[in-house]
């Protein structure tokens, strides 16, 4: 007789989980999809979370905080290279 067992969900505890959402793609496949610059990335669990912190370090629009709840359309773009500069 086999027995399946059901896997528990986790809890994700690396911070990055709060810049990004987990979401399944047209494939069925786990990704990670950032908040700030919708960016989709792997999020298999088998792949480790190294490649989402350094993107949410590198992400421009995370640092320059541009995506606001009331501003998420990103009408009022400004690109400004000396406010990338000081980040």
């Amino acid at each position: 007789m086999e027995y399946i067992t059901a896997r528990r969900k986790r809890k994700k505890r690396f911070k990055v989980w709060k810049e990004l959402e987990e979401e399944i793609n047209a494939h069925g496949e786990s990704i990670a999809k950032c908040k700030h610059c919708s960016v989709e990335l792997s999020a298999h669990r088998d792949r480790g979370t190294s490649h989402l912190k350094r993107h949410i370090d590198s992400c421009v629009k995370r640092h320059l905080g541009l995506m606001h709840e009331d501003d998420s359309d990103g009408d009022n773009f400004v690109f400004d290279m000396n406010e990338l500069r000081n980040c």
